[in-house]
């Protein structure tokens, strides 16, 4: 797969060199979207895509009839530890993961937010091209996906960063490897606890919506439930992988109007969620007796949206990020540190029910 490029991505990059050298002061206005649009080739759109990923980073804002300007550093998010080191640093994060929103969003927040506190330089590459890493490219990488590895597998590509001075940190996979370091919560765990908390409800059976994939990550999610439920409590619901939104709608649909409405489903993909609730909608489903939705992921987005009781795990991704920013900070400054290897405990959260 060849690597994707950001239409915005080299004026993003002057702007910030810009920004963190000092080139451009806190205060200090940028120049409007059309002129950086008729500078760098592009169109408005893509200079405004490219301004809006700088302000999420607290890096710049916008105020009525002056335009763009540089932000003032926000003091509450400046480091407090002071065994950091004050030189410029640059991590790396897998581009392959903006594609999925519902939960790749919330790292790339908290990679954001970290990175600004510590004064880091941020950069994306396309984790299905690890080769195109290289000394100096970075020197340290936040791997979310691992490209074609997003399971459990081991890229054996990341083995070979530390070689060339990038240490890598993995989120939400256990890797064995002495040179890999994780911030990550225990699936199999986690899926059990989840599982434990709804026998404590008075649960006594439930649908399991999978997916078709051969995912080690979805196979230990489904391992946990069934630690918990019996096989003959089990009804499983399968789900064609690489479907749409508005297929796996009617997939849901197609499935029950087949098996009967189930009191319980377990969804072990977030992005089951958007399609079960639209299913339900579609089906003239009422909020009060519609069955009972646990998900794996955080879908907490949708009671925006949706009336539908549902019960979600929520991993501290936010803290999982900036723990793996400061670790690799330290690691430049002094290889000696140890490899971080970090287990994180998610957080049972509901929305539209009694126990929010």
């Amino acid at each position: 797969m060849s690597s994707r490029k950001l239409s915005y991505g080299k004026m993003r990059e002057e702007l910030l060199e810009q920004i963190q050298s000092g080139e451009l002061a806190p205060g200090a206005v940028l120049p409007s979207e059309n002129q950086l649009a008729a500078k760098y080739s592009i169109c408005r759109s893509s200079v405004r895509t490219g301004l809006l990923s700088l302000e999420q980073g607290n890096l710049i804002g916008r105020q009525a009839g002056k335009g763009w300007f540089v932000r003032v550093p926000d003091s509450s998010l400046l480091a407090s530890d002071v065994t950091l080191s004050p030189k410029f640093y640059t991590l790396a994060a897998d581009l392959n993961s903006l594609a999925v929103p519902w939960y790749h969003q919330i790292i790339f927040n908290g990679i954001r937010k970290a990175c600004s506190s510590f004064c880091v330089r941020q950069v994306f590459y396309d984790s299905n091209d690890l080769n195109s890493l290289r000394k100096g490219f970075c020197d340290g990488l936040i791997c979310a996906m691992s490209g074609s590895y997003g399971g459990m597998k081991e890229n054996p590509l990341l083995t070979r960063l530390p070689e060339l001075g990038i240490s890598p940190v993995v989120v939400n996979r256990l890797y064995e490897n002495p040179k890999i370091g994780y911030v990550s919560c225990d699936y199999l765990l986690e899926a059990q606890r989840s599982a434990e908390f709804l026998k404590k409800m008075g649960v006594e059976k439930l649908c399991y919506v999978k997916a078709l994939d051969d995912i080690m990550s979805m196979k230990v999610r489904e391992q946990g439930v069934r630690n918990i439920y019996s096989e003959r409590d089990i009804r499983v619901c399968r789900m064609v992988p690489t479907l749409t939104s508005s297929e796996y709608s009617d997939e849901f649909i197609s499935y029950f109007r087949k098996n009967g409405i189930p009191h319980v489903l377990y969804l072990e993909n977030g992005s089951f969620g958007l399609p079960l609730m639209r299913a339900f909608l579609k089906m003239g489903i009422q909020p009060e007796s519609a069955p009972l939705v646990f998900c794996f992921d955080d879908i907490s987005y949708l009671q925006d949206f949706y009336d539908y009781p549902a019960y979600y795990l929520q991993m501290p991704l936010e803290q999982m990020m900036k723990d793996a920013i400061q670790y690799l900070v330290k690691k430049n400054d002094n290889p000696s540190v140890s490899v971080i290897k970090k287990i994180y405990r998610a957080e049972i959260r509901g929305f539209n029910t009694n126990e929010q």
